[in-house]
């Protein structure tokens, strides 16, 4: 799978799937409840869920032997590569919602192309940071998608979800979303922002970018807890572990 695409409209894509299961209520909340179903299965319908929605499935199959050794490795190497790319990309979002000194969006003293000294918000600063931020998110959503993890797969969607909900402001920020979900900053357009827009996506608590990087921790944990779990028992009752595996599970945490 090339990457992560589409989400539905919360942040925790596994309450779809368990809601399915539900039954039993009331007629105005079954009514409620069919409203629901239909706004997600107009979103699963949706040519750009398709690929990640397989993916899901195809992983929750749980008829499908041990791994051989080979796959378990491979499997411990996508794992760590999504570790990396997660604890990357909280770094990136937690640089942003830094708040007192060391926020990016405090105001500070410059001089102008004129060589005036002015009081202002330091756009270069804001741009590298975003800039980060998106190429990080990026690399994640690459690595991700080639996830065993079904933990790894729903959290990803997430994310990529919360990001939808976001496209509109984020358009205004000069950030746009690609038909792959990888994100393109265009300079120009965030340098000559509205500050107020910048701070309600990218600073503080209940920003997008607070949402990111909450869910890139958990991304990170579920990815090393797949790796630690390939030392484990396999179905066959074969111990699964490996000195290989070990180092890979060693500097992922």
């Amino acid at each position: 799978m090339a990457g992560i695409s589409g989400l539905t409209s919360t942040w925790d894509y596994s309450s779809l799937f368990s809601s399915l299961s539900s039954s039993g209520s009331n007629s105005s909340t079954s009514s409620t409840g069919s409203s629901m179903y239909l706004s997600d299965y107009a979103s699963i319908k949706n040519g750009s869920y398709s690929k990640l929605l397989k993916a899901y499935y195809a992983k929750n199959d749980t008829s499908s032997t041990a791994k051989t050794s080979d796959e378990i490795e491979e499997s411990a190497k996508t794992n760590s590569t999504i570790s990396t790319d997660a604890k990357a990309l909280k770094s990136s979002a937690d640089a942003l919602i830094a708040t007192g000194s060391n926020s990016v969006f405090n105001m500070k003293e410059m001089k102008d192309e004129n060589g005036n000294k002015k009081t202002d918000y330091d756009y270069d600063a804001i741009y590298k940071a975003v800039k980060s931020f998106a190429d990080n998110y990026n690399n994640l959503v690459s690595s991700a998608g080639d996830s065993d993890s079904n933990s790894v797969l729903r959290k990803t969607l997430s994310i990529t979800n919360g990001t939808k909900k976001n496209a509109n402001l984020l358009s205004q920020v000069g950030v746009s979303i690609g038909e792959d979900n990888k994100l393109t900053v265009d300079e120009k357009t965030l340098k000559a922002a509205n500050i107020n827009d910048l701070k309600a996506l990218f600073s503080g608590v209940g920003s997008y970018a607070y949402n990111v990087s909450s869910t890139a921790s958990m991304i990170n944990s579920a990815a090393t807890n797949e790796i630690q779990k390939l030392n484990t028992y396999t179905s066959t009752g074969a111990y699964s572990y490996s000195a290989s595996v070990g180092k890979i599970y060693d500097g992922a945490i």
